[in-house]
């Protein structure tokens, strides 16, 4: 474990929190809204001569003005990513470094106690 990078990482936030303060990690916001929009649209055109006199003038009215649906189907989501902000190994965020660290500590756990247990049953022979 001294030896891996990702390990020293990880004690280090822990010495961190320990002795200093919270960890701030940084924020990717991303929202997403989904949302009816009822719009309509006029055109006006006026034609003037060099000395400004008007010459033409064109007006479309617009459509009949639109009906919302019933119901609109907005949508609002917002999702948070946090990262830590100087770990530069991979673009993994906050939350799957820790479970990715959680499995290797797991890992090393059960290779420990597997040899424990070992260890017992070669010491009763």
């Amino acid at each position: 474990m001294e030896g891996d990078a990702f390990f020293k990482f990880f004690v280090g936030k822990r010495n961190y929190v320990l002795k200093e303060r919270l960890i701030d990690p940084q924020a990717e916001i991303s929202i997403t809204v989904d949302a009816a929009v009822v719009a309509s649209i006029s055109v006006e055109a006026v034609v003037r001569d060099a000395e400004g006199n008007l010459k033409d003038y064109e007006y479309s009215e617009p459509p009949a003005k639109p009906k919302p649906a019933s119901k609109l189907n907005s949508r609002e989501e917002t999702k948070y990513k946090w990262f830590f902000k100087d770990w530069q190994e991979t673009d993994e965020d906050v939350i799957t470094l820790c479970e990715r660290y959680l499995k290797e500590l797991k890992i090393i756990v059960e290779e420990a106690e597997k040899f424990k247990s070992e260890q017992s049953i070669l010491s009763l022979r």
